[in-house]
């Protein structure tokens, strides 16, 4: 009887060992046989950390996913940054042309008659005349007014002082040019001299040969001051299309 319950003490005692074993067994080849039923059979496959936006990424990591599984939020990131960028790129500025030179001064456009079909030019002689009689400081102070805001009519106009002012002292050094400006077409000035009528033709034949100050057109007008003098105004055409006097309508 004894040596029985001693057997099956024994039995079960190994039964347990067996068990024990089996298990330890199991555990082993699950955690630690790579491609063994155990560890294989139904594992999802790895997911790649690059596949997965983070919250970091935000709008950029988005774009990652497919537009049908990006939420609304996402969407709205992403066009707001889209807008943002455009915004900040740089505009192309826009092409500018500069303005054409213009034929004439303000002031000038009364000296002058244009044809209907603009192909014919000619110097208002009434104009001219009324000018040299009536407002001749005052039309002379807007021409130099209007030259001086353009450096190549400026230039011009000093050019032809120069000269017209040498011209004068080889023929009477007390012979005075006081008033004097040139436009784009035109000048205007006034010599004070004296009342000699050889010295003021001898000063024509020089400003005529002198190739400082061409003309196309010379007008004057004579006013006499006490003792002698003269005051000799001038009105000349200085662009070779203005070499005409009109003294009726444009034709």
């Amino acid at each position: 009887m004894l040596t029985n319950r001693r057997f099956a003490i024994a039995a079960i005692g190994a039964c347990i060992v067996l068990a024990g074993a089996y298990y330890a067994y199991g555990l082993r080849s699950t955690d630690t046989t790579p491609g063994s039923r155990h560890g294989s059979a139904g594992a999802a496959s790895p997911v790649s950390a690059a596949s997965v936006p983070s919250e970091k990424d935000g709008a950029a990591s988005s774009s990652a996913l497919p537009a049908a599984a990006r939420s609304p939020e996402s969407k709205r990131a992403e066009k707001s940054a889209s807008s943002t960028q455009a915004a900040s790129s740089p505009a192309t500025a826009p092409q500018t042309r500069a303005d054409p030179k213009p034929q004439r001064l303000d002031v000038e456009r009364q000296f002058v008659n244009v044809s209907p079909d603009g192909a014919r030019q000619r110097f208002n002689g009434e104009t001219a005349h009324a000018s040299l009689v009536e407002n001749f400081k005052n039309t002379v102070q807007a021409l130099q007014d209007q030259a001086f805001n353009d450096a190549t009519v400026s230039e011009l106009s000093n050019s032809y002082r120069s000269a017209i002012v040498e011209q004068l002292s080889q023929i009477d050094p007390n012979a005075r040019l006081s008033d004097f400006a040139c436009g784009i077409q035109m000048c205007l000035g006034q010599i004070d001299m004296a009342g000699d009528v050889a010295a003021w033709q001898e000063w024509h034949k020089k400003f005529y040969a002198d190739g400082r100050t061409q003309s196309y057109v010379f007008m004057e007008y004579d006013v006499p001051m006490p003792g002698g003098s003269m005051q000799r105004r001038f009105a000349i055409t200085i662009d070779p299309k203005l070499n005409a006097i009109d003294v009726g309508p444009p034709s």
